[in-house]
Parts: C-alpha cells; sequence; structure tokens
C-alpha cells in the first residue's frame, strides 16, 4: 500500500492543574473540572439548519492548544445537579424518546447529545434521528468537562479500510506497543476523531460516535441511515471499526463497496 497506518507517539506532558507544566511529572496524576450548563429558556441553544441539530458553544480558555494536542477529557451530562440524587453519565448519550410534534401526533426517536472539542471551546450538540424536533428548545442540561494528560496519534488512510463480510463493517486495526499488559491491566483510555487535523478548525470527538447521514446507494435512491464509529482495545493494538446502519453502503461503478474516507483518531492513555 502506498500508504501505511501512522502511529505516532506524541509527547507525553500537558495537564490542566495550575501547578503543572510540561517539565512536571506528576501532572498526569492531576484533574481539573469545568462545569458547563446549557437553558431552554436562554440563548445557549442555537440551531444548525445545515445538519439540523441544536448546539451549544462554550467558550473554555483554560483548555489551551498545549492541552488540546497532548492532553485528555472527557465530558459528561449530569442529571439533578445540586440534589442527593445527582449523578453522571458520559458523552455521547443516547435517549430514545416520545413527543408531540406541531401537528399534535406523538411520534418516537432517538435524542443524541454529543460535543466537540477545540483549542479553547467546547461544543455541546443535539441531534433527533429522522430530525424529528418538537417546536421548543432541547431542556436545560448540565454538563462535565474533566482534563488530564497524554495523547497517541492515529491515522487510518482510506485504502487502509479492511471490510469485514460477516459482521458487514469496516475496520482497521494498529498495532499499539504503549499498551503493554500492565497498561491494559491498570490504565485508562479514550479514542477521539479529530476533524480539520494540523488547521486552525481543529476539533476533536470522543468515539464511539453515531452520525446521521443521507447518502445515494446502488440503485441511485437517496437514503437515511445512521454512520457509527467505534473501538475495542487490547494488549498491544487498537481496532477501529465502522459501520452503517440497516448495513448501507455506498457503491463505486463496478458495484464495489466503497471505502470510508480518510480519518485522523487520538488515543489518549492515563497510566
Amino acid at each position: 500500500m502506498k500508504n501505511k497506518l501512522v502511529l505516532v507517539l506524541l509527547v507525553i506532558a500537558a495537564c490542566a492543574f495550575v501547578a503543572c507544566n510540561e517539565t512536571t511529572p506528576e501532572c498526569k496524576y492531576h484533574r481539573e473540572t469545568w462545569d458547563l450548563s446549557t437553558a431552554k429558556s436562554e440563548r445557549n441553544w442555537e440551531f444548525d439548519q445545515n445538519n439540523r441539530e441544536f448546539f451549544c458553544y462554550f467558550t473554555v480558555p483554560q483548555l489551551t492548544p498545549f492541552i488540546y494536542n497532548y492532553g485528555n477529557w472527557s465530558i459528561s451530562r449530569e442529571y439533578n445537579k445540586g440534589y442527593n440524587n445527582a449523578y453522571q453519565a458520559l458523552l455521547p448519550l443516547s435517549h430514545f424518546k416520545s413527543d408531540t410534534l406541531e401537528e399534535q401526533s406523538v411520534v418516537y426517536y432517538t435524542q443524541y447529545i454529543d460535543y466537540r472539542v477545540g483549542a479553547e471551546y467546547v461544543e455541546i450538540q443535539v441531534t433527533n434521528s429522522d430530525y424529528l424536533y418538537a417546536p421548543t428548545n432541547p431542556e436545560t442540561m448540565d454538563f462535565r468537562l474533566q482534563v488530564g494528560p497524554q495523547a497517541i496519534a492515529l491515522v487510518v488512510n482510506q485504502e487502509d479500510w479492511k471490510f469485514d463480510n460477516q459482521a458487514r463493517q469496516y475496520y482497521a486495526r494498529f498495532d499499539v506497543p504503549e499498551i503493554p499488559a500492565e497498561v491494559f491491566k491498570d490504565g485508562q483510555w479514550s479514542i477521539h476523531r479529530v476533524y480539520n487535523m494540523n488547521t486552525m478548525d481543529a476539533f476533536q470527538v470522543q468515539l464511539p460516535m453515531s452520525c446521521f447521514m443521507t447518502d445515494t446507494v446502488t440503485n441511485k435512491s437517496v437514503v437515511n441511515y445512521t454512520e457509527h464509529i467505534d473501538y475495542r482495545v487490547g494488549i498491544g493494538f487498537v481496532k477501529i471499526s465502522l459501520r452503517n446502519s440497516d448495513h448501507l453502503y455506498v457503491t463505486d461503478p463496478s458495484g464495489q463497496i466503497k471505502r470510508p474516507e480518510d480519518m485522523d483518531f487520538r488515543l489518549q492513555l492515563i497510566y
């Protein structure tokens, strides 16, 4: 293959803790947390007509370019904040819901809550399956951003995707010697997809992630489906998988299933 899978070990450092810097090894044991909140009645929620989704943009200056490039983070939605029965759920989240639309009909759909992280900002997104939306904004929501230290970059070139006919999904496998048995046993990790890598518009989305898609399939008909990107982590390897709902895959003129586009990912380790 012209291009091989690229695995780059990035600089190990970075931490959001105030007392830490690039030369302080103790940083990897620290965490810092910021709370984010959206309000149904305020101007936080905006609607993106092109992507048919609500979004809320937060400026987070503590999420510096250094932390963006070399740190790691997670975002959780916090329910019942301030009460004894408060709890958190890690994003992305899916909720099965029912609602009454303008014509008073009851519909059932899936609400998907996701986020983007960029240098000095976080964007929360709320998308409904089949683009079904009630005439009001989403409810008030509280979120928590948590930041920590180390990252490894992964790149999947288009020709590196392989197709598993039995599972009906694409996959790409990386050898990752930085995950020996002791790290696999005692460490933590997360994987993010990186969009617009090495540009000023770069942002990241944590896996697993789902996207509602529209495309043209073999018979030229337009279909709506969900693209889901997930991963497995094992001793010495990471496997990225991509599958479409209802096994809908675009084909090229020869009838072969078209490979997914080039994608960049970032593996983040804590150990």
